[in-house]
């Protein structure tokens, strides 16, 4: 209806400044005079309400929409985005590989007992409704229905999820905002307004000595298309006051140097909950400088035997090839081998549909894995995987029509880009120019270069213009006539 309104309004402004440029141009060029000077003045009396009305609308709150009715349009938005990235992970189909977990404290938190401790009217959040409080007995250990009952009933709102690269962590943060975003439909009207909507951050490009995490955050949140437009920021910031926990993916993704920061500036903050990934070793780094007050901290357990062997065999048709047969009953047998090793990953175990048929695309069975002279330990199995891995995202499956890349092509740019990396993983466009030879003698020249072609492009216009006069003198210089 606004829309429609604005829209009319624009409409009838610019009919009648038609009908004015019409009306003075066919009028007396005594009166003419006086009817510009007083158009001139209506433009400028019209271009003040338009800009007084945008400044109204940017900066005076609407009441069309509450917080609460924000809040779920946000959470249906949410749903959306996790169920993709759900959809592209293949957590959905098939069945997700089962979410295990341990509690440890020492080195990265504070006591366990302190931070589940009841704290009444002093707590930072009320549990979840139905959710009740949480002691230091349940987080010894857990799955994925405790662990969201743990985000959910801790007094800080503070959820710490480590473990090793590839042990599952961005998979378990989606699994994890889905349950909460099923928890929250599932709830009463009156219950849904205390329970916020989760959304998941990634903490790459984030320095907390430059910017503050809630001006950050927002800046995050307006790039959902819901919160766009000149009144996205004002809805962010309501959102940010407790109708929404923050999954903050990637400590291990900032600078050594901020992570300790970003802690403190983490750390000094209540208005909304938190739930933080990372690495093991990094996150016990960073939590010896300083910790994340109040948290609770959990590390992903490795795959059980059990679970890898139904993830694998449970999408393929029956009968079972017989390739995968064999890798099942190694994973399952007692005792150490490479292949078992590796497949305590959920990264690895997930990567090997990906890559070998009938759901991968790689010309190969599965089974080579099991050659013992050729894959001698787990770091050369999860190493082929790895390798196998751009060509398995690169090759065409049938129904989707040809890659926009051909393999080879996208293998030898991903080789440039991870040898220019070296030991950063900070890639930015601004640093892909000191990638070229040239870039040395390019940083050398560029002050001279900076200083020297504007002066040479302000001596070239002056000789043009002088060039220019003084053809105009020569051509335009009555010439004095023969005498005769």
């Amino acid at each position: 209806m606004r829309r429609w309104g604005s829209v009319v309004g624009l409409t009838l402004l610019a009919v009648a400044l038609l009908w004015w440029i019409l009306e003075v141009a066919f009028l007396n060029s005594d009166v003419r005079s006086d009817e510009s000077t007083y158009g001139q003045f209506v433009l400028a009396a019209v271009g003040l309400v338009v800009s007084l009305a945008a400044l109204w609308r940017t900066f005076v709150p609407s009441t069309s929409t509450s917080p609460d009715e924000l809040a779920d349009q946000f959470a249906v938005a949410m749903r959306s985005q996790g169920e993709k990235a759900a959809t592209e992970r293949g957590l959905l189909q098939p069945s997700p590989l089962p979410v295990r977990w341990a509690g440890v404290s020492k080195g990265i938190t504070g006591s366990v007992a302190a931070a589940t401790a009841p704290r009444g009217a002093n707590a930072w959040f009320p549990p979840l409704p139905g959710l009740g409080s949480v002691s230091a007995a349940d987080l010894r250990s857990g799955n994925r229905e405790k662990l969201h009952k743990i985000y959910g009933a801790l007094p800080s709102g503070r959820l710490i999820i480590v473990g090793p690269p590839g042990s599952g962590k961005s998979s378990a943060a989606v699994l994890l905002q889905l349950d909460a975003l099923r928890f929250r439909e599932q709830a009463t009207a009156q219950d849904r307004r205390q329970i916020p909507v989760p959304v998941i951050v990634t903490l790459h490009g984030w320095d907390p000595d430059r910017t503050p995490v809630e001006d950050w955050l927002v800046g995050k949140l307006t790039l959902v298309p819901l919160l766009r437009g000149r009144a996205g920021v004002r809805k962010a910031r309501a959102l940010l006051a407790q109708h929404i926990t923050v999954i903050l993916d990637g400590l291990d993704e900032i600078p050594e140097r901020l992570r300790p920061v970003a802690l403190r500036a983490l750390t000094n903050q209540a208005t909304f909950r938190m739930i933080l990934l990372s690495r093991t070793d990094e996150m016990l780094d960073a939590a010896r400088q300083h910790g994340l007050v109040g948290a609770v901290a959990v590390r992903l357990q490795p795959l059980t035997a059990a679970a890898t062997t139904s993830y694998l065999l449970g999408p393929l048709a029956a009968p079972v090839p017989p390739a995968w047969k064999a890798i099942a009953r190694t994973v399952e047998k007692a005792g150490s081998s490479p292949v078992k090793a590796a497949l305590t990953s959920p990264l690895w175990v997930s990567l090997l549909h990906d890559v070998y048929p009938p759901l991968g695309s790689l010309n190969a069975k599965v089974d080579e894995l099991l050659d013992t002279t050729r894959f001698t330990d787990s770091e050369a199995v999860t190493q082929h995987l790895l390798d196998q891995a751009v060509t398995a995202a690169y090759t065409p499956l049938p129904g989707h029509g040809p890659s926009r890349y051909d393999p080879a092509i996208a293998r030898r740019a991903l080789s440039v880009i991870a040898g220019k990396l070296n030991r950063t993983r900070d890639f930015t466009w601004w640093g892909v120019t000191a990638w070229s030879p040239l870039s040395g003698v390019v940083a050398s020249v560029a002050p001279t270069m900076l200083v020297t072609l504007p002066a040479v492009l302000l001596a070239a216009a002056l000789i043009t213009v002088l060039a220019g006069d003084l053809l105009w003198l020569l051509l335009a210089f009555p010439r004095a006539s023969p005498s005769r």
